[in-house]
This record gives C-alpha cells, structure tokens and sequence, in this order.
C-alpha cells in the first residue's frame, strides 16, 4: 500500500511541475515585478558621535540612531506577535546593530561558546550585501547570550573578531553588536543592501524587517531593504592581505609519525577590491573536534566535509553544478587531494561574474580547479563552466594518470517559486575506458516551507572523477521529490509537522535497474520541545559486478530538546538488509553536568542475521565533555569504542576493536589561535601523540 499511495502522489506532482514548466521559463525573462520592488525598505545610517554601550544596554546613543521594527511574520505570513525594535549607528571603523526583543515565551539561550550549535536557540541576525545582489554576502548572528555565530560567501572559514553582548529582560531580551568594517567586502558604494531578523526558537517562527510575498528565504538580496548614508563609511572596507602563520610541535610515538616539528604560512593578497590572489607553503590544519567515525549502514562510500583553509577559501566558487535528489555525484571532492606541499589560488567577483581557481602541488601530483559562472537577467538565469584536473607521475608499482573532467550548467529560477536546471560532464584520462559522459535537468517547484523536484540523469560507466566523488557510476532514470512544512498557530500544542516522499530509478547499461528508493517520511515537533519522526519504504542498489539487493531501514525517533547541547533521543530501523535482516538503534543523551560542562553520550548498535544463519554485531559507545572555557575557547575529553562487525556489503568491515581516546584544548584571542591535542577524533584507533599548533594572523583576519 505505502508503494502505491507514493507513487500516484508524485505522479500528481509531476504533472503540476510539468503544467509549469511554460511559467517558469517566461517569468525567468520577465522584469522584476513592481509589487517585489514596492515593499523594499530603506534606513538612514546614523553616523554616531561616541561609540555606544556594548553590554545589552540600549542608552541614548543607540535611540538617537537609525530606528525599525522586525514587524513581519515571516514563517506565518502575517504581522509579527511579539515587538522587535533594531537600532544602528556607524562610525568609520564599526557598524553598531542593537536588538530589543519582546517575547512572551521564555528565552531560549543554551549555548555558549562561539559558532557551536547554531540554530538550537533563539537568536538575532543581521544579513548584509555591501556591493549589492552580485557581491559578497555576509550574516551576523547572535543568541540572548551573545554568543555568536557568522558566515559569508566570500570564504566558508569565515570567522573575523566581532562582538555581541545580551542581555536577558523581564519581557525578553536585547542583543548588542559591533561589525569590524574591516571584515567586509565592499565596493565602496552608498548604499548597502540588508535585512534584519530574528527566530523564535519554540514558537518556530522568524520575524523579518524587509519582506515580500514572493519571498521564500529571509536572506533573499532581491527583497532586502536597504541602508542609505553608507559612502564615508564604506571607505573602511578596503580588502586588506592576510598572512597566517603556524608553528607546530608533535610529540608521539614511532607509529604515529614519531617527534616532528613545522611551520608554514597560508597567504591572500586582493588584487581588487573583490578579487584575491592565494597561497600556501605547507599547509597544516589540526583537525581536533571533528569526529567522522560511524556505523550508520550504507552501502556507499561515505563523503566528508573539507576544513582545511585553502580549500575552503575557493570552496564556494568551484563545482557549481546543480543537483536535485543527486545520488552522490561531484565532479570535485577535495578531502581527496592530499595535504600539498603548496598550492596556489584566485577567486573574487567583478559585477556578475565570478571565478576561482587553484594549483595544489604535492609529492608525485598536481590537483587543479578552475570555474567561471555569470549571472544574468537579475540573478535569473546563471551560467557555469568547470574544469578539474589530476596528475600524478609514475611511482614504485603504480602507473601514471592524467585525468580531465569539464562541466557546464545552466540554471533558471524566477526568485519566486520556480527554478531548473541542466548539467553536462565529461570526463577524459588514462584512466577512462568507455561511456564518460554526465547528463542532468532538474525543475523544482519552492517556497519557504514546500520544494518538489523532479530530476532526469544519466552518468556513464566509466564517468569516475580522479578527484571527485561518484558513489555509483552507470546509471539512467529518474528522481521525484516532495516536502513539506505545515505550521501551526502559537497557542498550538504542536509546533510544525513536515511530511514528504522521495523516489527514484535507475538502470544500468549492462545488469538492468541499478538502483531505487521508494520513501515517506514525517515529523512533528511539539511546543514542549517533544519530537518524532519516521520513514518508511524500500531501498535496493546493485554495486558493480553484484545482483540487486535491498538496503532498506525503515523507522523512526523520539526525543527531546532537538538540535540543542541536551538533545535526547531514540532511534529504530529494521530492513530488508543484503542476503538478511538489518536492526539498528542509536541513542542519544545530553545534559548539563555544571552551567559551562556539557556531557553527551551515545550508544549504537548495528544486527545483522543473515538468511543461511550468519550474524554480524556491532556497537558504538560514545562520550564527551565539553567544559566552555569562555566565547572563544573549550576543553573537550571525547571517548569512543566500536566493537563487532558490521553489516556485510557496503563500506569494509571494521576491525574487531576500535577505541579511540582525545583530548582537546583550543583557545582564540584576536589573531591569535591555540590548539593543544592528544589524539585525533577523526581516526579509528587512538593516535599515540600530543600536538601544540600555534596559529598568528596578520593583516586581515580568518577567512576575512
């Protein structure tokens, strides 16, 4: 029954997709319409004669300046229930924002230390584009606290020395910011444009300054409003070059790599005020909080985020492909290059063009990446060329390999509800030997609580990028998807439900269908921070060379205080599995031991039984803490043990006994960085070494 009912249900919204495909493609053409341009907003900056307070005290200083409210629901689409009112003043050296929240539910505010947990409390944002739709874009964010969180499209690294104080009231709170101008690039016009926010964490809803009906994201440039009076000010924001230093000094065992010591250096010099030349001489990066070890069953290769900075810097620039319901596919994956011994790079905008590329030298290999895209008819219609490269010399048992893949994409999307997209790869090399070629299109209906796609693709047999990832080659079909967010009225028991359905078939061009998924799933969120979720369908995949078998677990979770530091919860699946059955449970705890201390524990277990009698267990016993040190600095003691085997087709058996033992120290003050380690979270076993890495910047700062 679940098959049929999905299956009619996605065949209803094709045929809605498809009776729209027409509006699309004549409202991508279309001028931007005058009711979007109608409710934009302006604000006169006020250049102020001291600098204000910064403590969550709004004195006359902050009243005397640029005053709005956050009067829109937003999440709703209906006024606000609750006052907000934003105060900004300016001087030549900072931007000034103050937040005065009214909230009649109690204030949400758990974290604590800097850029950890975004999105589990409320909080208030400030979103800036200082050289219009086609530059830079930058968020500011804090929680009652203060604790703050950034980002920008400039550099995924992001992280400049900026300021928020808050302050908890008897009818909300207020939340004070003070933005380095320094940190922002701009091209030094009058005008910025900006939006202001705020999220409500239990009532589920975000209230905006600027707004408009067509709107489906709050940090939408086209219905942003606008600050006036920024020409002095804007003088400030002159790119400046940044030069980070490391020193770094390991102690450890023969195994580990035994005693060392090192230093490099990453470099940015702009060349415009929107453009930047890189560099790097042995890059390092300590990777001392991230943990990437799991047993969640998959039978794919698992992918992973890049952190290391001078990849990062040009990571929003490459592999602009689109992709909607993608099995796994990029044409660059960069956790794959080795760590080079230097590298070099450029990436900026100039008007509505963008452009980036690199150079990584290593031992026996040189990695290259090179994109230029270009926007046009008002961000509309968008046009993207790639081009990466691998080789790698001949070394002791291994043949030379040149390997070349070219993309394209173009994307069309009306900034309302309608967006599409084709793409085209193609890949050439030593190592390539028949089909390497990459077709895709997607159209998709959105909104800010709907996205229903349906996709068409097709990837060769031999179409495996040396730098890439493709978890499975040689297949054609289709993908549908529909989801969606209803919300409920404050005075609701329940927050929101969201409901959807994904499908998708692929087939082979030797072993016949090679892949399907056939899903629901749900989930409701309650006021008293209760949550639950399920899915339920069938999933099976052929790997080269093997039948088609299921990989199917189907299930749910309860729990409580989602997305925040005391998350608890319970998970269960079960599914056709390979040649047997698949029952996995995670569960999850997290509380307060003191106000700055933190525990989590997590307890996983993966069991498999086989139909010939054959059984295969696994578990994961997990546990950290975390003391908070102050905004910018934490002690974290993280110990994990992973024991059995798991389930027999995917990913490779893990050893009998994995435990791994870390502890971690970090610390930021100004351009200073700390990292003190032993161990190293991200690895099965525990690395027999301490590290000391002691990071300097000058001129500009982290990812600025």
């Amino acid at each position: 029954m679940p098959t049929t009912t999905t299956a009619s249900f996605f065949l209803r919204r094709v045929a809605i997709l498809t009776a729209s495909f027409g509006t699309v493609l004549g409202a991508s053409l279309a001028p931007m319409s005058a009711h979007a341009a109608s409710t934009q907003l302006t604000l006169p900056v006020v250049v102020a004669p001291k600098a204000p307070p910064l403590d969550g005290a709004l004195d006359d200083t902050w009243r005397g300046g640029a005053h709005t409210q956050l009067g829109w629901n937003f999440s709703q689409g209906k006024e606000a229930t609750d006052g907000t009112d934003v105060y900004v003043v300016a001087d030549t050296t900072y931007l000034y924002v103050a937040f005065s929240a009214k909230q009649r539910e109690p204030v949400v505010a758990t974290q604590q230390a800097n850029n950890v947990g975004e999105g589990s409390d409320d909080e208030v944002f400030v979103y800036l584009w200082p050289s219009g739709t086609n530059g830079f874009f930058y968020s500011f964010s804090a929680n009652p606290r203060g604790t703050r969180y950034q980002s920008s499209s400039e550099n995924t690294a992001f992280s400049p020395d900026w300021l928020a104080r808050g302050a908890v009231t008897a009818d909300g709170y207020t939340v004070t910011m003070r933005i380095p101008l320094k940190a922002i690039r701009g091209d030094g016009r009058g005008t910025w444009l900006a939006q202001f926010a705020r999220r409500k964490f239990a009532a589920s809803e975000t209230d905006t300054w600027a707004h408009d009906g067509a709107q489906t994201n709050v940090a939408q440039s086209i219905y942003a409003g606008s600050l006036t009076g920024m020409n002095a000010i804007a003088k400030s924001t002159r790119a400046q070059p940044r030069l980070a230093v490391y020193g770094l000094a390991d102690a450890a065992a023969a195994s580990a790599g035994g005693n060392t010591s090192r230093s490099g250096a990453d470099v940015s010099i702009p060349i415009t005020q929107t453009a930047s030349i890189l560099a790097t001489v042995h890059p390092d990066f300590s990777n001392v909080e991230r943990d990437q070890q799991s047993i969640a069953p998959t039978a794919f290769q698992r992918s992973y985020s890049e952190v290391r900075p001078f990849f990062t810097q040009t990571a929003n620039y490459l592999d602009r492909v689109n992709c909607y319901g993608c099995p796994g596919i990029s044409e660059l994956y960069t956790p794959a290059i080795p760590t080079p011994r230097r590298g070099y790079a450029i990436e900026g905008r100039q008007g509505p063009m963008s452009f980036a590329a690199f150079d990584a030298v290593g031992d026996g290999r040189i990695d290259t990446s090179a994109d230029i895209s270009a926007t046009a008819l008002g961000n509309r219609l968008a046009i993207s060329f790639d081009r990466t490269t691998a080789d790698l010399t001949r070394t002791a048992g291994a043949a030379a390999v040149h390997d070349v893949v070219s993309t394209a994409s173009i994307g069309v999307n009306d900034l309302k509800h309608f967006r599409g997209y084709v793409d085209y790869g193609h890949e050439q090399g030593t190592l390539v030997t028949g089909n390497a070629q990459r077709y895709d299109a997607g159209f998709a209906y959105y909104g800010k609580d709907d996205f229903d796609a349906i996709s068409l693709r097709k990837v060769g047999a031999s179409y495996s990028p040396y730098d890439g990832f493709v978890q499975l080659s040689d297949i054609a079909g289709y993908s549908a998807q529909a989801n969606h967010t209803f919300r409920f009225a404050p005075h609701s028991r329940f927050s929101t439900v969201n409901l959807g359905g994904f499908l998708d078939r692929y087939a082979s061009s030797r072993e016949g269908t090679n892949l399907v998924d056939i899903n629901v799933y749900g989930s409701v969120t309650t006021r008293a921070k209760v949550y639950a979720s399920y899915s339920v369908g069938t999933s099976y995949t052929r790997l080269p060379g093997d039948l088609l078998r299921p990989f199917t677990q189907t299930g749910g979770s309860i729990g409580y205080n989602p997305n925040t530091p005391t998350t608890t919860s319970l998970s269960y699946y079960v599914g056709r599995y390979a040649d047997g059955y698949l029952y996995t449970t995670y569960r999850q705890a997290g509380f307060f031991l003191a106000k700055k201390t933190t525990i989590n524990l997590e307890l996983d277990s993966t069991d498999w039984h086989g139909d010939v009698g054959t059984r295969a267990k696994q578990w994961l016993e997990r546990a950290s803490a975390t003391y908070v040190l102050g905004r910018d600095g934490s002690v974290v003691i993280g110990a994990r043990k992973i024991v059995g085997a798991g389930p027999p087709v995917g990913t490779s058996p893990l050893p009998v006994l994995g435990t791994n033992l870390t502890f971690a120290l970090t610390e930021r003050r100004g351009n200073d960085e700390l990292y003190l380690v032993y161990g190293d979270a991200s690895t099965f076993r525990t690395r027999p070494g301490a590290t000391l890495k002691l990071i300097h910047y000058f001129g500009a700062q982290k990812g600025t």
